[in-house]
């Protein structure tokens, strides 16, 4: 059985045709993915400079959040007849206005 003498030209051109109508788009697809990929990689200094604000006030607030978790584990820390926690100015005016009833 010979392949070649079995060969219709005519097979050739449905062939083709599919290939060229999902091959194109595909290749366009992968080649605008890798043009974005390769200017992030590269970086853009306009969207680097708001990136670099965007993570130092993260990093500020996380600052912030362990500060605070600090101080509330060392107020749970604290034994039972130790002095109390300072009072809260909220707690004070609260306070206030129940004895003022």
């Amino acid at each position: 059985m010979n392949l070649l003498a079995d060969f219709e030209p005519a097979l050739l051109i449905p062939i083709l045709t599919v290939a060229l109508i999902f091959g194109i788009p595909i290749i366009a697809i992968l080649t605008a993915h890798q043009r974005k990929m390769a200017e992030l990689m590269h970086g853009n200094p306009a969207n680097n400079n708001h990136l670099i604000g965007e993570v130092q006030a993260l990093r500020h607030e996380v600052q912030q959040l362990k500060e605070m978790l600090h101080t509330q584990m060392l107020a749970n820390d604290r034994p039972a007849l130790s002095v109390p926690p300072p009072v809260q100015a909220s707690d004070q005016i609260f306070e206030q206005i129940r004895q003022n009833q």
